[in-house]
């Protein structure tokens, strides 16, 4: 039986050679960009999920409101992990990992190389994470001041063949440390990379921040802070105490800061997708954090594709009913039951999904390496047993999805029906047909529509104005040492004697990464404080960065004064219910009281999905606290101007590196990456789309004007022109698109604003995109259909009526 199934199934598919195809083709292209869609899904749900003990891995954020502003931050003060430890046996194990500030230069021997910034680390990090030591003791290898761990890639690159275990890495005018581990490199799906760690006994003994205790550092969020909880420990039990812990430690200074404090545990599988909101979430050194929103799109998308290709299959097929009914009524009339006839379809449509399947697979090895070096992704096309029975069950869906409607429809009918005349399309299966196609174009005009909305929203932010001129805006990481700040300023006073250098200055901070801090008058109660973003830079910053002064002056060497000034944002004097803020007082962050001598315009540090906050520029030449080179460009000769910079950092810094550059323009349109990979993702998944629908309508347009032949040639010899039978064949498929146009805009227009409220600058919805996109489609559906059309009108009508 099944062999006759088989048999026939494979006759037939070769007997209607051009359905088949469009069919295989359709679901081939449809198959593999879900399946595609789906890898990428699952890649993200992926992240951080490769370490053993991940059900019991958390961090530990600290998410505070003052003043009304709410604020949550992946990083949390020093002292509570270990007070966390200490009084809660329900935790196994705690790490401590805290970013150093900026780039360093490493030195082994008589190589110089730029590392990227230092990560500290507690022993215990091996102990919570799946990090495998490929050389040394895990337990060990941080547990002393001075020590490292390396990547196996780290080093490679820069040991060589050489065991590393025992060599120096000198970080110039800082300390040397010891290479005790290499580890292996770290997965692309971790929310935390990085090339080497430094011990965290080496930050505390060398006392740059100072005693870590709840009385100096209870409130300061500088680290990341991960907890192993014990086998069977509820995470409910855990949460239920932090309260009691907050009280225990703080509670008296956040009742007198009027500062509230909720410290949260997130579970390491969460960290990727959910954390949006949570500023520093995206990990440490070259890692991105993802975003759920582009999940449920990305799955959306792999959802369109297939159903559209359902869609046509179904389609196609129901289509060529009339066909095949002799086939059925024979079958029927020989003693086949309705059940067989269905089987025998349902197994042609499955026999065509595995066609498809095949040449889906051979599409996907060509996409997904693409797809990887596009989105810097790790997708991998082995066919494990997941992923095997993943797509076996895809195709076994689609090809029933696709077939239990036609096999029905075919079954149904009754050998008599035939032997009274031709078999004519029910009302009932026109309107079904019909109503697949509708939904077909409604699919595609959202698809289309959204793409619009999107590179809308993404033209207005590249192009608004970010309140500062970042336009041959260069950014170098400042080399550290007990000299480095005498050898800046020869590199400053050298570069600005050419005329395309127009200013350099320093900074402590990237824009997106500013540090906050609570600031007040000094007639303001502490408990009413207001959080401000702190930059830290020099004197000339503004020149550099194009900062525009509104009110006041900016700083200046000539008075000493400025050493206990401060310069505010627009958006800090609204923020404190300023009229004249020039010449007023505030408490900075450091108990320091500072005159305010001027205001700037606003500007943005952070993306436009933010609103601008409110900022505080402290006193200039902190110099311990600069780690970035600042410089501003003549535009018409960047590169000629950063060849001559490069030839005096190396003889300013012979024991550098070469110098190394970073646009401040590339790292401000970095922050919209997401934006970008989401426009490319629905781009694609639209493109595929319209690709799959117009192969259907390739196969729908031509049965159906098969079937209209024999109208078309009366039509001609009563005296229609080929341009009047065009009209006539194509006024359906104009009235469908027409109505999936009213019924797609609605739904799209309803999405769009839902996608746009996550900015606090953005376009409203054009609704020239939503008429643009009906012309398109319309377009591309008259492209697609006219070719058999036109065949079809320019017929001679004497040989279609004589057949």
């Amino acid at each position: 039986m099944i062999r006759n199934y088989i048999t026939t199934a494979v006759r037939n598919i070769l007997k209607y050679k051009g359905y088949s195809v469009i069919n295989v083709i359709g679901l081939a292209i449809g198959l593999a960009g879900c399946v595609l869609m789906l890898l990428y899904v699952q890649y993200e749900f992926s992240y951080d999920g490769y370490h053993e003990k991940k059900d019991r891995i958390y961090r530990l954020e600290n998410h505070s409101e003052m003043s009304g502003i709410a604020r949550k931050v992946a990083i949390s003060p020093a002292p509570w992990g270990p007070a966390l430890l200490n009084d809660y046996p329900g935790i196994e194990a705690m790490a401590r990992v805290k970013l150093a500030m900026g780039r360093h230069t490493i030195q082994h021997g008589d190589k110089a190389f730029y590392g990227e910034a230092v990560v500290y680390a507690d022993s215990t990090l091996f102990e919570i994470f799946t990090f495998p030591l490929v050389r040394g003791n895990p337990r060990t290898a941080l547990a002393a001041p001075f020590t490292a761990v390396v990547s196996e890639s780290f080093a490679k690159e820069h040991f060589g063949g050489t065991d590393p275990i025992g060599l120096s890495m000198n970080i110039p005018g800082f300390y040397s440390v010891t290479v005790t581990g290499v580890m292996s490199d770290v997965p692309l799906n971790s929310h935390v990379r990085f090339d080497y760690l430094t011990s965290y006994a080496t930050w505390t003994s060398l006392g740059w921040g100072g005693p870590e205790t709840f009385q100096r550092k209870g409130l300061n969020s500088e680290v990341r802070t991960f907890l192993l909880l014990r086998e069977g420990y509820p995470v409910r039990d855990l949460e239920a105490q932090l309260p009691l812990f907050i009280e225990k430690y703080l509670g008296d200074r956040l009742r007198s800061s009027g500062i509230r404090v909720n410290p949260v545990l997130r579970p390491i599988e969460d960290i990727h997708l959910y954390c949006r909101d949570v500023q520093w979430s995206s990990g440490l050194v070259n890692s991105e954090g993802g975003d759920i929103r582009f999940i449920y799109i990305a799955v959306s998308v792999a959802a369109f594709i297939l159903v559209i290709a359902c869609i046509n299959f179904i389609n196609l097929t129901t289509a060529r009913a009339a066909r095949r009914a002799r086939e059925v009524s024979m079958r029927k009339i020989l003693g086949s039951r309705r059940i067989h006839v269905v089987f025998q379809f349902i197994g042609e449509t499955v026999l065509l999904s595995l066609f498809a399947l095949a040449l889906a697979v051979a599409l996907l090895h060509v996409l997904v390496p693409t797809f990887n070096e596009l989105f810097g992704t790790g997708i991998t096309m082995v066919l494990s047993l997941e992923l095997a029975l993943m797509l076996t069950g895809m195709v076994l869906l689609t090809g029933m999805l696709a077939g239990i409607y036609p096999a029905f429809v075919l079954s149904s009918f009754r050998p008599t029906d035939l032997l009274r005349g031709p078999m004519k399309t029910g009302t009932a299966r026109l309107i079904s047909r019909r109503v697949l196609v509708v939904f077909q174009f409604s699919i595609a005009i959202i698809m289309i529509s959204g793409i619009g909305v999107i590179s809308d929203q993404i033209v207005f932010m590249q192009n608004k104005d970010p309140g500062f001129d970042a336009e041959g805006v260069v950014v170098v990481a400042l080399p550290r040492g007990e000299d480095a700040m005498q050898k800046y300023d020869v590199f400053k006073a050298n570069a600005l004697s050419y005329p395309d250098v127009l200013a350099v200055s320093q900074f402590a901070h990237l824009p997106e990464s500013l540090p906050t801090g609570g600031v007040r008058p000094p007639d303001v109660p502490e408990d009413q404080l207001t959080h401000f973003q702190m930059i830290h830079g020099g004197y000339d910053l503004h020149k550099a960065m194009g900062f525009e002064v509104v009110q006041g002056r900016y700083f200046s060497r000539d008075r000493s004064t400025d050493a206990n000034a401060c310069v505010i944002n627009e958006t800090a004097v609204r923020a404190l219910g300023w009229n004249d803020s020039v010449g007023k007082s505030l408490i900075s962050p450091y108990s320091q009281e500072l005159t305010v001598i001027g205001v700037i315009r606003d500007f943005h540090t952070r993306s436009f999905h933010h609103a601008t906050e409110p900022i505080w520029i402290g006193p200039p030449d902190q110099r311990g606290q600069a780690a970035h080179i600042v410089i501003k460009l003549r535009a018409q000769n960047v590169a000629g101007a950063l060849g001559i910079l490069k030839d005096q950092w190396r003889e300013i810094y012979p024991d550098q590196p070469e110098m190394e550059h970073l646009f401040l323009s590339n790292l401000m349109e970095d922050q919209y990456r997401g934006d970008r990979l989401l426009g490319t993702i629905f781009t694609a998944g639209t493109l595929v789309s319209i690709l799959i629908a117009c192969l259907g309508l390739l196969g729908l347009s031509a049965f159906m004007v098969q079937s209209r032949i024999k109208e078309v040639g009366v039509r001609k010899v009563l005296g229609a022109s080929v341009g009047q039978v065009v009209i006539l064949l194509y006024r359906e498929f104009t009235l469908y698109v027409l109505i999936a146009w009213v019924v797609g805009v609605p739904l799209i227009y309803y999405m769009a604003d839902v996608w746009l409220r996550d900015f606090a600058y953005r376009v409203e919805p054009n609704p020239w995109t939503f008429v643009l996109t009906g012309v398109v489609v319309m377009l591309i559906t008259w492209f697609t259909v006219g070719f058999q059309t036109v065949k079809a009108a320019e017929t001679n009508p004497v040989e279609v009526l004589r057949g």
